[in-house]
């Protein structure tokens, strides 16, 4: 029997690609339903969908330069999860973020 989406542990659950310079702005998503701006370089992710648990993977990504940008996840709930931007040793926000998440539903 084939699995459904939402049981196989092999495809993304939710992503989102956003520009998270000033206000952010939603680009293309899926089970994303909204950003929140909790100040330079903090971003919290809002879900469509709740997760089994608040252990599931997530990944992100963006623009990058030679100060070298750094991305970081936390504050991870079953609906929602906080992206850090980090440039030149500093939180800041940037252009052309993107993110995943893996792991089960409930």
């Amino acid at each position: 029997m084939a699995l459904t989406h939402e049981q196989n542990p092999m495809l993304a659950k939710a992503w989102v690609q956003f520009d998270g310079a000033s206000a952010p702005t939603i680009n293309e998503s899926f089970n994303v339903t909204s950003l929140t701006d909790n100040g330079v370089g903090l971003y919290t992710v809002n879900l469509a969908i709740t997760m089994a648990s608040d252990n599931y993977i997530v990944t992100a990504i963006g623009e990058a330069d030679s100060s070298n940008g750094q991305y970081a996840v936390a504050a991870f709930t079953t609906t929602a999860y906080q992206i850090r931007q980090i440039h030149a040793g500093v939180l800041a926000d940037r252009n052309h973020v993107s993110s995943v998440v893996f792991g089960d539903l409930a």
